[in-house]
């Protein structure tokens, strides 16, 4: 371990009060044990190297490349402990997948379903038993020495390939270890919906399949989503309503989720749209009235893709009732 201690130029003295710069060279299995002391101020921390297991008390999760503000208010121990084992396996179960994938492709599938992707559809085309088989023995043979942080890291490489097999078996590993997840997992997920998941696929099967999970097994509240709804990226904001289709179900009132897509009305994106549309049609038909009051507040205003969407199921009498009024 090395560890070297710099301070600031004299036009920076005002804002750092030092550098410090913490490295390993080694490649094998290391381990550090580090006291950290207040010291007054904000600790900004760049992370470059290898992921680490990050822990804290009896708190453990795994930190990759990132940028982390820990607000020191008192003594505590921090056990870095560099995961060199543990990442050559999860290196050796993404090749073998990748390995997979290569020996069961199939243009002809690729040339099928590339259609129902305006978007873009890069896969390998592989046959849908094939590929629900292979991804069931990997989980029993793997359940024993993998941990969701274990997949969480495979499911980071797996997904940024922009292979779509290669992302559902990502996705699939994920939902499969439901009873371990938490608030960091929720975040976690959230970040692959802003860079690596790049279809509305992915989007519609993470989010009925782990992120509803989330909220009808009370791991974090519904404001959780609240954020998601300003987000970039459209697959994130399409998350939202898609996900809350499996809360619809549970005690939680409609009114609530209303609140929650509520600032999504007015999003231009398609794809967003047909989002809004498939979730309130779910809820028209569990509370047709409620669903055609918050339709009603919103029919003049927001996309026509989420009226078509939302109405499908409707007659055409009471359809007709949410078409704009035109203006002389």
């Amino acid at each position: 371990m090395h560890e070297q201690f710099t301070g600031p130029s004299e036009l920076l003295k005002q804002f750092i009060k030092c550098f410090v710069v913490f490295e390993t060279n080694s490649l094998s299995e290391y381990q550090a044990k580090q006291r950290i002391y207040p010291r007054g101020c904000i600790d900004l921390v760049f992370h470059y190297g290898q992921p680490f297991l990050f822990r804290i008390r009896n708190e453990s999760f795994a930190l990759e490349q990132c940028l982390i503000f820990p607000i020191i208010k008192r003594k505590f121990w921090i056990h870095f402990v560099k995961r060199g084992s543990e990442m050559k396996k999860i290196e050796e179960r993404f090749l073998e997948i990748r390995k997979f994938c290569e020996k069961h492709k199939n243009p002809e599938i690729v040339k099928k379903y590339s259609r129902y992707f305006t978007e873009g559809y890069d896969a390998y085309g592989l046959d849908q038993k094939t590929y629900e088989s292979q991804r069931d023995k990997w989980l029993e043979l793997w359940k024993k020495d993998f941990s969701l942080n274990d997949f969480l890291l495979l499911g980071d490489k797996l997904i940024s390939t922009g292979k779509y097999e290669e992302a559902s078996f990502a996705i699939s590993f994920i939902y499969s270890n439901k009873e371990n997840f938490t608030s960091r997992t929720f975040d976690k997920l959230g970040s692959w919906l802003e860079s690596g998941i790049i279809n509305w696929a992915h989007t519609d099967i993470l989010s009925g399949k782990a992120l509803y999970y989330f909220f009808t097994n009370n791991i974090i509240g519904l404001e959780s989503l609240k954020g998601w709804t300003e987000s970039t990226s459209k697959w994130k904001r399409r998350a939202v309503p898609v996900t809350l289709i499996e809360v619809l179900n549970t005690d939680i009132p409609l009114e609530r989720l209303f609140q929650i897509i509520e600032p999504l009305m007015l999003d231009g994106d398609k794809f967003v749209q047909k989002g809004l549309g498939w979730f309130l049609r779910e809820a028209w038909k569990i509370n047709p009235e409620e669903t055609e009051g918050f339709l009603l507040k919103w029919k003049e205003t927001c996309g026509r893709t989420i009226i078509q969407y939302a109405t499908e199921k409707m007659g055409r009498e009471n359809k007709s009732r949410f078409r704009r009024v035109k203006k002389r």
